[in-house]
């Protein structure tokens, strides 16, 4: 009786199959991220940004500009906005340019 030995499968085989996953992901992710999440940069040199989408809300804490903030939610002319690490808080629609 003859027994056939298995051939093992090419390091370079693996390293490349798992190259070619990780790559396919990210793509998928990166185009899945520009579909669903909206993104600005903040144009003038400072905007305070609010806790409500009133002129009179409180000032929580000032942006600077070319800073990119994540845009959570669209309400008349106020973006509620994301920034790092949890700060959220309202900014005038005319203060950011959507990416």
């Amino acid at each position: 009786m003859l027994l056939k030995k298995k051939k093992a499968i090419n390091p370079f085989a693996y390293t490349l199959l798992i190259t070619g996953l990780i790559f396919t992901l990210t793509a998928f992710y990166n185009e899945y991220e520009m579909m669903y999440f909206k993104y600005a940069i903040i144009l003038p040199e400072k905007v305070s940004v609010r806790s409500g989408f009133a002129e009179g809300s409180t000032e929580l804490f000032v942006l600077h500009a070319g800073t990119k903030v994540y845009i959570g939610k669209e309400q008349g002319e106020f973006f509620r906005i994301q920034y790092s690490e949890g700060k959220i808080g309202w900014i005038k629609r005319s203060d950011a340019e959507i990416i």
